[in-house]
């Protein structure tokens, strides 16, 4: 930070706190008076001379923090912080612009003021510990119109416009610490591998009692089991290749073949022993 930035900041802080003397003394008296000074013992008069300091500055724009450029706009953007009634959220609440090249004050009721902002267009987002608020772009052309509208990262070019001066409203709490994960019955079941070995086992064990009900059902799957069974009369698949290509036909056995090899394979071995004797004359 420059340190003629940092001195007009902190001559703009004793102004502040000059046009709140009243305010001071009254903060001062009751501190000196305490002889058993504990906390929160002059709540009252500090937070009459907070609420002054921020009102004077404010009025001085004093609020808008430019740290990478000295010269001032001529512009502001205004609005307002709406939380839950008796939630001192406020006291650790700030407006950013761009992430924090303007940065605003809210005052006690939640109205801000964010002063010497060129013309651009601007993200403005709330940033508190205890709430969540919804960011809203703003942009200011050279004529000093300001137009609020809701952001959109994928979409930029679509225009949603909102109402203003800013209202930001609470859409949450954050959430710090993430659950740890449970181990439970219902996510084995729910499982798409658990579920393709469930179904078809209940269909097989549904269907049966279902069909023994239903006479149409039967015979839907008797002809769907006699579809499924091979047929006898289909050609051999050779015979189609040798039809196709003009090669050599397999000749098929007669019944009299058929029954001779069936007849030959009982007596098979009686007839080896009477052609011995023969093939031992030959030799």
């Amino acid at each position: 930070m420059p340190e003629s930035l940092a001195r007009k900041r902190l001559t703009s802080i004793a102004k502040n706190v000059a046009t709140c003397s009243t305010q001071a003394s009254v903060y001062a008296a009751c501190v000196i008076n305490h002889t058993d000074l504990k906390k929160d013992s002059c709540l009252k008069e500090f937070l009459a001379l907070k609420d002054c300091v921020q009102k004077a500055a404010l009025k001085n724009d004093s609020v808008a923090i430019n740290p990478s450029n000295e010269s001032v706009g001529s512009y502001k953007i205004e609005g307002k912080i709406i939380v839950p009634p008796g939630d001192n959220a406020l006291q650790n609440t700030r407006i950013l612009v761009d992430e924090g090249l303007y940065v605003g004050i809210p005052q006690v009721d939640g109205t801000f003021t964010i002063c010497g902002v060129p013309s651009g267009s601007y993200i403005v987002s709330v940033v508190s510990p205890m709430h969540v608020f919804e960011p809203v772009r703003v942009d200011i052309n050279a004529k000093g119109k300001i137009r609020a509208r809701k952001v959109n990262f994928i979409q930029p070019g679509e225009v949603v416009t909102m109402k203003y001066p800013l209202n930001f409203e609470t859409h949450g709490i954050p959430n710090y610490f993430q659950k740890r994960e449970v181990y439970r019955l219902t996510d084995v079941i729910m499982n798409p591998m658990f579920l393709t070995l469930l179904v078809p086992l209940a269909l097989l064990l549904i269907l049966p009692k279902i069909a023994s009900q239903d006479p149409e059902m039967q015979r839907d799957l008797q002809q769907a089991s006699n579809f499924l069974q091979p047929n006898l009369n289909t050609p051999d698949i050779g015979d189609m290749f040798a039809n196709i290509f003009g090669g050599p036909k397999k000749q098929k056995p007669t019944q009299q073949q058929i029954q001779n090899g069936a007849s030959g394979g009982a007596s098979g071995p009686q007839q080896r022993r009477r052609n011995e004797p023969a093939v031992r004359r030959r030799n």
